[in-house]
């Protein structure tokens, strides 16, 4: 409910809300508290792509606005918010909760290791702190089990390398230096050579899911 009252419903920080929370007449959805942990969502017309588009990391925010955190920068709650934001550089308040949320912001909720998440990992060491690496840490309070009872994920630890450009990501691969990856390296230009490395590297290509001319993707083993 902070999430539909404070965030979307607030014009500053929602300026227009998503298209799944919006009836196929682009009337918003309406969300209605049932008990503690219950809500209903509203619309004026049937929206049968909803169930679709909820699963999706960025799609549902209600989970990702936890307000016993992100009420200390929300106007409505701290008056102080304006300065604080001034005080570390920014615009206003709304660019403070915004950039702590990371609800607005192209990867800035993996920036913040404070903020409370129900993913399977937790930063520990954003990107920004080091030059090299980012390091996320098992979530102990997930909430997925698997079909044995054992808590997910199975991964303690992740290291990510951050790479200056794309030339850098390629060297590291061919080095052996990468564990997994596909983004930002499964293009064509790359396929040949990293093709050609698989051996010195220690590396094998996973097939994508689905036929594609333009992605596909290396792991080593």
């Amino acid at each position: 409910m902070f999430f539909y009252e404070d965030v979307m419903l607030n014009e500053e920080l929602t300026p227009s809300p998503q298209g799944h929370l919006r009836s196929p007449n682009g009337e918003q959805a309406k969300f209605e508290k049932v008990d503690a942990t219950t809500f209903r969502i509203v619309f004026s017309q049937p929206n049968g792509l909803l169930p679709l588009h909820w699963p999706r990391a960025n799609d549902d925010r209600t989970t990702r606005t936890p307000r016993h955190y992100l009420e200390q920068f929300h106007i409505k709650y701290n008056p102080d918010a304006d300065k604080i934001a001034r005080d570390q550089g920014m615009t206003g308040w709304v660019q403070l909760f915004q950039i702590k949320s990371g609800i607005a912001v192209d990867g800035e909720i993996f920036k913040n290791k404070e903020m409370p998440t129900l993913y399977g990992w937790t930063v520990t060491q954003p990107i920004g702190e080091s030059a090299e690496f980012a390091i996320s840490q098992r979530n102990p309070y997930y909430f997925k089990v698997d079909s044995a009872g054992n808590q997910l994920p199975y991964i303690d630890r992740i290291t990510y390398a951050v790479a200056a450009d794309n030339e850098v990501l390629l060297l590291k691969a061919l080095q052996g230096e990468i564990d997994l990856i596909d983004q930002w390296i499964c293009t064509p230009a790359n396929r040949a050579v990293l093709y050609d490395g698989r051996k010195p590297a220690n590396m094998a290509f996973t097939p994508p899911p689905r036929p594609s001319p333009t992605r596909w993707c290396s792991s080593s083993t």
